[in-house]
């Protein structure tokens, strides 16, 4: 089961809409318009881009891996309920829970 599958459950248990992932801090959900730490240290470079390339398909993370601007984003399906949003920019991850 990929890494990011417990923070998935985390947002759908949290009733959260969405979930942040950026670099030097830790996880963060939006719950009712309000952003919330998770009780996580924060993550550093390589455990984060672990953690988003893990449930890249080929094509995809080939894709990411080339677009190494800071205002390059993709949009990628992670999960049937679940979207993403992934830019360079220092690893930054956000992903919304539809």
């Amino acid at each position: 089961m990929p890494v990011i599958d417990r923070y998935f459950k985390f947002v759908t248990e949290s009733n959260a809409s969405d979930l942040h992932l950026t670099t030097g801090s830790p996880p963060m959900v939006r719950v009712h318009g309000e952003l919330k730490s998770i009780n996580h240290p924060p993550f550093k470079n390589e455990d984060l881009y672990k953690i988003i390339t893990e449930i890249m398909n080929d094509r995809v993370r080939k894709e990411f891996e080339e677009k190494n601007r800071p205002t390059s984003y993709m949009s990628l399906e992670t999960r049937a309920d679940f979207a993403a949003t992934l830019s360079r920019n220092a690893l930054a991850s956000g992903l919304s829970h539809d």
